[in-house]
């Protein structure tokens, strides 16, 4: 683990802090949607949109990754500065 991992875990609700305190900023208008159905149901037997997920030995994936799921690497470029 690097000390920047660390450091994220060491302080991730002073990070989480500020990620709501700029989205309620940013956004006033946004309200948290819990997407723990999108998760914990799965479809079966078909293709997500973005073809490097899909492993032929697992025949289901969970609702989420045909919704949104479309990023082959979505946090690449997400940096949290401390």
């Amino acid at each position: 683990m690097t000390s920047y991992e660390t450091n994220l875990l060491l302080n991730k609700d002073k990070y989480i802090q500020r990620i709501k305190n700029i989205t309620n900023a940013s956004f006033p208008d946004y309200e948290f949607i819990d997407h723990s159905f999108l998760f914990a149901h799965k479809v079966k037997y078909a293709v997500p949109m973005n073809g490097t997920f899909y492993d032929h030995n697992k025949p289901e994936y969970p609702i989420f990754t045909y919704l949104f799921d479309n990023d082959p690497d979505p946090f690449i470029d997400l940096i949290i500065k401390p």
